[in-house]
């Protein structure tokens, strides 16, 4: 009897061995909905929904994404390692604009981890982050809310992403408008400059023109008198003539 038990024993180690393996493996691989993936169990359908819609149109709005992972346990791997090497796996810096955040949630062990891609980790800092952590996630996290600490997380990265990303475009948009300002202030500048100086060249010309019908008309004078002067000198040799006869 036993050894009947023991024979069932192993064969039920056996029969889970391969599933233990496989479960592990598709962790590692890319799912299909990379915006939510719950291995843990433990989060709503309609966390898991909120999350997905909500990145979808932080995604369009953004080109970014916050995306939660849970698992049960990294099994004996750092916590830091373990989502280092999902975060490759799964290729998160490739996804969007590349500013993604990636959390990962280890249920059993009672850990978490935050990367941020590199793009964004100049605006989005560590202090932020963990600010963001421990305000959002350790209370409901430490009581073994996941559901609602994976809520009010996803909450406070996703408000920071629309509040940040919103002000980069108020800034370039007042950038292209103060561009605009610079380049039509440019065009009237020139406009101003070709204005002055066709009133320049207007003014020569009229300069010029009014010299030369100056000069015309004295040449016009000079010739009538030197042609008065001829007559006279006509008329007094004519004169003296007939006095001589």
């Amino acid at each position: 009897m036993k050894k009947i038990k023991l024979f069932f024993i192993l064969l039920i180690v056996i029969a889970a061995m391969p599933l233990t393996g496989s479960a592990a493996a598709d962790v590692f691989d890319v799912p299909d909905n990379i915006s939510v993936n719950d291995y843990s169990g433990v989060l709503s359908e309609q966390t898991k929904s909120y999350i997905s819609g909500c990145n979808d149109a932080l995604m369009s709005s953004t080109g970014s994404k916050v995306i939660f992972v849970t698992v049960p346990t990294t099994e004996g791997e750092s916590i830091d390692e373990y989502a280092s090497r999902l975060y490759n796996s799964w290729a998160v810096k490739n996804i969007g604009n590349g500013t993604s955040t990636f959390i990962v949630y280890a249920t059993d062990d009672m850990q978490y981890w935050v990367i941020v891609s590199d793009n964004l980790k100049s605006a989005l800092t560590s202090d932020i982050i963990n600010e963001y952590l421990m305000e959002h996630t350790e209370p409901d996290f430490a009581a073994k809310n996941f559901d609602s600490a994976a809520r009010k997380t996803y909450n406070a990265f996703n408000s920071w992403y629309t509040t940040t990303f919103r002000s980069d475009i108020t800034v370039s948009t007042q950038t292209a408008a103060a561009k605009q300002s610079a380049d039509i202030g440019k065009i009237l500048g020139i406009a101003v400059k070709v204005l002055v100086s066709v009133l320049l060249i207007a003014i020569i010309v009229l300069i010029v023109f009014i010299f030369i019908k100056r000069e015309i008309r004295l040449r016009k004078m000079a010739r009538k008198r030197r042609s008065r002067r001829a007559q006279h000198f006509d008329y007094k040799d004519t004169k003296s003539d007939d006095i001589n006869v």
